[in-house]
């Protein structure tokens, strides 16, 4: 049903853009491209395969976690662990509208990193109630990705961005999938050496944002500048094209 709201609203849209001029290898796979990524977007992409591998098998187990470790119901279990997902519902179109504004995208991935760190600790090693935590999840998990995804047309010609998702979708998918049999194993044995391995998979994004953070510097800060000034910069980029 979504896809078909989705397909009406998209045709709907077409009368608007009727001046935009359609490029037809925009979409095409680009393997040659592949080759002249820029070294960020590899950054970006190893960074996102190792953030939501903190976030996405947690989400797995959470109910099963609050169950056995805090003694809540099904329900109350449900409503914990759905704050992570409503949580990156509701903020991420702000976030992600304020980060268009005010640009510094590697500095609130590295923010959003240092969240969900310490979130996981408290979880592993103390009794607090879940809900603080759970909620800097949510929050991290709303800014984080809202800084990543939107990175890739910022780095990327227009005719390598199909590409560039492409594969940045493959590698967080090959991650999660490894990941995933990783932390149910664990979870088998110990929740706490479960959140541990979260930790760990926490600080290797955070090591990836902090280098994401030295490279843009390095390469202009093009990740760095607001909404105005990106369009503006992709717009040259193009033209030199």
């Amino acid at each position: 049903m979504s896809v078909l709201v989705y397909s009406v609203m998209d045709k709907a849209s077409e009368r608007y853009f009727t001046d935009r001029k359609v490029d037809p290898n925009e979409n095409a796979l680009n393997w040659g491209a592949i080759l002249r990524f820029d070294v960020r977007f590899w950054v970006v992409s190893f960074l996102c395969m190792t953030y939501y591998s903190g976030v996405i098998p947690f989400i797995a187990f959470a109910n099963d976690f609050l169950k056995d470790t805090y003694h809540y119901n099904d329900h109350d279990a449900a409503i914990y662990s759905g704050i992570v997902i409503l949580a990156s519902m509701v903020l991420s179109p702000i976030l992600g509208k304020f980060l268009d504004c005010v640009g510094y995208r590697p500095y609130f991935v590295v923010l959003g990193s240092l969240m969900i760190l310490p979130a996981h600790l408290m979880l592993a090693f103390t009794n607090i109630t879940p809900l603080f935590p759970i909620i800097l999840i949510g929050l991290s998990f709303s800014m984080v990705p809202g800084c990543l995804w939107p990175s890739i047309p910022l780095l990327c010609e227009k005719s390598e961005t199909a590409t560039a998702y492409g594969l940045m979708t493959a590698i967080q998918n090959a991650g999660l999938a490894l990941t995933n049999i990783a932390a149910g194993r664990i979870a088998n044995s110990s929740y706490r050496e479960a959140l541990i391995f979260f930790v760990c998979m926490d600080l290797i994004g955070l090591a990836f944002g902090f280098l994401l953070v030295y490279t843009d510097n390095y390469k202009g800060s093009t990740l760095c500048m607001a909404s105005g000034a990106t369009k503006a910069t992709i717009e040259e980029r193009e033209e030199r094209n």
